[in-house]
């Protein structure tokens, strides 16, 4: 691969037939959709992407932005259909010499971060079963991470995070000036320690600081606490920071399927100008190699297939 090099690849997905899709699947198809995702280094993409399902070519291309492509199952733009197979056929021009190119895909559900109004929270669904079990809600400095009612769709017990700069900041520490607060039955508590090390709350409202150490509420308290935590995968005390991008990079992906090809770097030279081509056939001319190696790269293939019962 040298600079202004052409090459062609075809990304290719083929969904079960429907008796063969389980109904985790059909809740991820629904409640997640199958994310699409094309990126390439050195390469820069055509704006146009055609697709072909079951080997029919589509009227209608769909678009390259900023050198990436990203499409939905179900969408606006592709219905979902299972037993379908599905093709993204790119073109791109290499843009630089010296480097490898490559291509990158994935194919797969994720749990995304979402914006309504002034929040912005993540539903996460931690098995791969549909259903979401947990909400993590951002802003304002601080990190709510609830339990979820898929029946209610409403948010439970959880903790709240106050960070000490903004949520997005991926400097943002946990501020245990205001504690770690635990929001149980639709009240706030504040998770403190005794003199002994000991955990224990206290109403966030009360102003005297009397501790909750013992009885039914605390049990309830250490419950939330310990499912939370559990969750995140960490104690209170190792709480150090909560930025978007940790729940993005640990809760984000449900599950995918990823691939990368290379086309390797090269350097063709060609002398003379105008090379007579061997009449024998007993020597390979540069030129000759040099067709080969770009039909190799046009005929160069990505093939990521999602095939889950």
């Amino acid at each position: 691969i040298v600079k202004n090099s052409r090459v062609h690849f075809v990304l290719e997905i083929n969904l079960p037939k429907k008796d063969n899709v389980s109904p985790a699947m059909e809740r991820l198809f629904a409640n997640k959709g199958l994310e699409v995702y094309v990126g390439p280094s050195y390469i820069a993409l055509d704006k146009d992407v055609a697709v072909y399902l079951d080997g029919v070519k589509q009227k209608k291309a769909m678009a390259v932005v900023d050198n990436e492509f990203y499409c939905e199952i179900p969408s606006t733009a592709l219905a979902l259909s299972y037993g379908t197979n599905y093709k993204f056929e790119f073109w791109g021009t290499v843009n630089k010499d010296g480097k490898d190119a490559t291509v990158y895909a994935n194919v797969g559900f994720y749990n995304n971060w979402g914006d309504e109004g002034n929040a912005t929270w993540m539903l996460v669904d931690v098995n791969g079963d549909g259903y979401n079990e947990y909400v993590i809600t951002r802003g304002n400095k601080r990190f709510d991470v609830q339990i979820w009612n898929n029946v209610t769709n409403t948010y439970g017990n959880g903790l709240y995070f106050y960070t000490t700069a903004d949520t997005d900041n991926k400097g943002a520490m946990v501020d245990y000036n205001k504690g770690v607060q635990v929001y149980y039955n639709g009240t706030e508590y504040t998770i403190t320690k005794t003199v002994n090390n000991i955990v224990a709350f206290r109403l966030t409202s009360d102003t005297t600081n009397t501790l909750i150490t013992e009885g039914a509420t605390y049990n309830a308290l250490v419950g939330v606490c310990e499912k939370i935590f559990g969750f995140l995968g960490f104690k209170y005390e190792e709480a150090l920071y909560m930025t978007e991008d940790h729940f993005t990079h640990y809760f984000g992906k449900i599950d995918a399927l990823e691939k990368t090809i290379t086309y390797p770097t090269g350097n063709v030279v060609v002398a003379p100008v105008t090379p007579e081509l061997p009449q024998t056939g007993d020597n390979a001319s540069i030129v000759g190699f040099a067709m080969i190696a770009v039909a190799l790269v046009a005929a160069a293939v990505v093939t990521v297939k999602k095939v889950r019962a």
